[in-house]
């Protein structure tokens, strides 16, 4: 909807698809005990040379709650519920990975309430990176977003990428806050 990513966020060749059901980042929150007590808005995206992004938002009661669901992320507890969650959702969709998170630092867009994992996904049967990416979990207001972001074959996702889908992100979701 209006409070995420569309066409017009993206980078050129780049195209909108449907998000798994659930979407992980729903599955993620669930795992750390965390409900925003609404449905998730989720998008998908691929880009032309292997990238993949899930972008979610998510409506809090408070804006302490969404700070709050900022803050669980970047625990130990966060983390490996985040892990387990995309395994789930990558294994649901023919992709068998281990998921690896490192914390790592933010785009400056996300703001201060933000946190950041890079994202590598092993090959359950040869054990090397199938895919490498990142996670962006950040707050503005009652908001919380997600950005979830991939590229295959051996090659990071880059970051300047990143960086522009959390500022627009962040953007959308600051505007309007009814």
């Amino acid at each position: 909807g209006a409070h995420n990513l569309g066409p017009s966020d993206l980078p050129p060749g780049w195209t909108l698809a449907t998000p798994a059901t659930p979407a992980l980042g729903t599955s993620a929150l669930a795992c750390m005990q965390m409900n925003p007590g609404g449905t998730a808005d989720a998008v998908a995206a691929r880009g032309p040379q292997g990238e993949n992004v899930i972008s979610q938002v998510d409506r809090w009661p408070s804006p302490s709650a969404a700070s709050r669901a900022v803050a669980a992320f970047g625990r130990p507890t966060g983390a490996a519920c985040f892990e387990s969650a995309a395994e789930q959702s990558l294994s649901a969709i023919g992709f068998p990975v281990d998921i690896r998170v490192d914390q790592e630092r933010p785009p400056p867009a996300a703001g201060r309430d933000a946190v950041a994992y890079h994202l590598t996904a092993l090959d359950r049967s040869a054990g090397a990176p199938q895919s490498e990416g990142s996670v962006v979990f950040f707050s503005r207001g009652r908001r919380s977003a997600q950005v979830i972001a991939l590229r295959g074959g051996q090659q990071p996702f880059s970051r300047a990428v990143l960086a522009d889908l959390a500022g627009s992100l962040a953007e959308r979701i600051r505007g309007r806050s009814p």
